[in-house]
């Protein structure tokens, strides 16, 4: 069955899959620390919804400091993206978005 919402989150197919980043955090102006991202986007609903499951590590320990989980989804009534982020730790944000064009 195809969604109304599946022609637009198609779009979004480009991030589809496992990824890996190493980035540094910087707390409070000076602490550092290298960090580890693994995360996993996939489709839900016959690409109704785009998931997001990402955990972060401490890169040189290896010590889990955090896990986020997100949802990407297609509204109508707006032609915008919507984007909801949640974290281990409670923070959340809600975001919206486009694409410039449909080969971004």
């Amino acid at each position: 069955m195809r969604t109304p919402t599946g022609a637009p989150m198609q779009a979004l197919s480009f991030m589809v899959g496992d990824w890996e980043l190493d980035y540094t955090v910087t707390q409070r102006g000076r602490t550092t620390k290298p960090i580890r991202g693994t995360g996993s986007l996939r489709y839900l609903f016959d690409a109704t919804y785009l998931t997001f499951d990402y955990q972060m590590q401490q890169k040189d320990t290896g010590e889990m400091v955090g896990e986020a989980h997100a949802l990407f989804a297609w509204d109508p009534k707006v032609g915008h993206y919507r984007y909801y982020w949640f974290e281990s730790s409670g923070n959340f944000l809600e975001a919206t978005g486009s694409l410039p064009d449909e080969h971004t």
